[in-house]
């Protein structure tokens, strides 16, 4: 990911955040769980 690309995804993160755009906590942390347990069954297969 280049500066320019982090730059971009946090702005639209900040915005989002002003605009009051946003998901609970734990629905978010939940599916980065998900990812991160498919990503690793995948990755010892």
């Amino acid at each position: 990911m280049t500066k320019e690309q982090f730059d971009e995804m946090m702005q639209t993160g900040l915005n989002q955040a002003k605009a009051g755009i946003s998901r609970p906590a734990d629905e978010v942390i939940g599916g980065l769980k998900r990812e991160v347990d498919e990503w690793t069954a995948n990755s010892t297969r």
